[in-house]
């Protein structure tokens, strides 16, 4: 059995009436993968700030190759060989993706021209097959994720920390990450591994701590834990499986006509009332850009866009809101809520005839909106004046579904609806979504997350290369035959 390499003994941490860790006790082995799981709030991502260093603790110890840390900071660990990619991008958009590899770490003596050509040669081994001179901004969610990995693994760390590493990622994406990762295990180099994603988490973890409340509640190798088990230690209870939406379609509500972009090609798509329909597509497959065309954010397209049996082609997103369709895009931080502002005002957020008279801002009738719908989303504070920033990811996604239950409108696009939330609260969107669709309204889901498409969707139709590839009634199929599809592995074009 290897040494551990790092070892956290007893560590507290309090925040202004919050216990945010509790004696909580980490080994890491030289050279492998430590799985670390817990409910959104369970301390997962403290204990690693704590460990990296941008936050200090209140007790306890940690050791780094047998020797105490009296002094942690991130430069530190950087010179240590520690490396943090947190959950939350920390790219300078302006820049370009080889200045953000080697941000912090530029060679004095080195050229622009070898920094990119560095560059390159790690893009390469990920299939990033675009320039290095390309600035950040222009990067999909997932591809600036994939600069993030980038950048830590080109300090040479021996100890990676990867919080949701995969959030925004293809499957192709990230089995690349997984054989990189298991390259640096055969180096010796070690990974703390964050993740919601169970079938990650079975296939790359050597060993699996779960946390629950700020407390150890068990650390288990994980060829001996079943992924119930874990749900359970992690909830503190039983998750019963909801069932799928068996409601019967009604009349067509939407229709997707020859959509042409630079990006999609020829995109036929229909959705009924009462219906929940999947877009299954990997990272790049055009699943977002859909999705822009119908809520109005991309109106230079070719094709016919009918909601309701009206012509609503090159509709702005006003009109969109105005046609009963709401959107929650892929990346809630950055495109979904005003994270400095309060609940309230982000559920009214597109409300301002019904919460303004005459310029004037009606509170109460905006915090009884915003009361009345976060109740029904279940969300974890009856404080209207909370700031949306500081819940979390799964009450920030609640956020975004209760302003559009607010609104009433009768179709809601989900794009990557539970990236980045615990396993509850996956479980309670999904509940959310099938609620919604108990009536007269319909919901089509875009996801890279196929078992969660096939835990809940009516029909799914998959996308690869800016095109409809297959179209499936949701019965007897599994994640491979999707995978399948969205690949070209033995697809074929409709």
């Amino acid at each position: 059995m290897e040494q551990s390499i790092l070892s956290v003994k007893n560590i507290c941490k309090t925040f202004p009436g919050v216990r945010a860790l509790q004696n909580v006790c980490f080994d890491l082995r030289q050279g492998e993968v430590h799985a670390l799981l817990g409910e959104n709030g369970a301390g997962k991502s403290t204990l690693m700030k704590i460990i990296f260093g941008l936050v200090k603790k209140d007790s306890g110890e940690i050791f780094l190759r047998n020797s105490e840390l009296k002094s942690i900071s991130p430069s530190k660990s950087y010179e240590n060989g520690i490396a943090l990619i947190p959950q939350e991008r920390t790219l300078l958009t302006h820049k370009s993706i080889a200045e953000n590899i080697f941000l912090g770490m530029e060679p004095a003596f080195v050229s622009k021209k070898e920094m990119c050509a560095q560059s390159m040669e790690m893009m390469k081994r990920f299939s990033m097959q675009i320039s290095p001179d390309t600035p950040a901004a222009q990067l999909s969610a997932g591809m600036q994720q994939t600069v993030e990995i980038m950048r830590a693994m080109n300090r040479n760390a021996q100890i990676l920390i990867m919080d949701e590493p995969t959030g925004g990622l293809s499957a192709q994406e990230v089995k690349k990450l997984f054989e990189i990762i298991r390259t640096l295990k055969e180096q010796k180099a070690s990974v703390i591994y964050i993740s919601h994603r169970m079938e990650e988490i079975f296939e790359i973890s050597d060993r699996i701590t779960v946390l629950r409340d700020g407390k150890n509640a068990g650390t288990f190798d994980t060829a001996d834990i079943t992924k119930e088990k874990i749900i359970e230690l992690m909830a503190g209870k039983k998750i019963s499986s909801q069932n799928q939406n068996k409601n019967c379609p009604g009349e067509e509500i939407l229709q997707v006509k020859e959509l042409c972009t630079n990006k999609i090609h020829n995109i036929n798509l229909t959705l009924r009332k009462g219906e929940i329909l999947g877009i299954a597509g990997l990272l790049g497959s055009g699943r977002t850009e859909i999705f822009e065309c119908i809520y109005g954010i991309n109106r230079d397209y070719r094709g016919k866009i009918l909601i309701n049996s009206k012509d609503c082609t090159h509709h702005s997103i006003t009109d969109a809101i105005s046609c009963g369709i709401g959107l929650v895009t892929e990346d809630r931080k950055r495109t979904g809520l005003s994270l400095k502002s309060s609940v309230a005002k982000n559920i009214t957020l597109p409300m301002e005839k019904k919460i303004f008279r005459y310029a004037v801002l009606n509170s109460k009738k905006a915090h009884a909106i915003s009361l009345e719908h976060s109740a029904k989303v279940g969300l974890n504070t009856s404080d209207m004046s909370f700031i949306s920033g500081n819940l979390s990811g799964g009450n920030q996604q609640k956020v975004v579904i209760a302003r559009w239950l607010a609104k009433g409108s009768k179709v809601l696009l989900l794009d990557e609806p539970t990236v980045g939330v615990d396993v509850n609260a996956k479980q309670e969107i999904h509940q959310l979504i099938r609620q919604y669709c108990n009536g007269e309204n319909a919901v089509i889901v875009a996801s890279s997350d196929f078992p969660e498409l096939l835990e809940i969707c009516d029909r799914i139709v998959v996308i690869a290369r800016g095109q409809v590839v297959k179209e499936l009634e949701n019965k007897g199929i599994d994640e491979k035959i999707l995978l399948g599809y969205a690949t070209s592995a033995g697809g074929e074009k409709i």
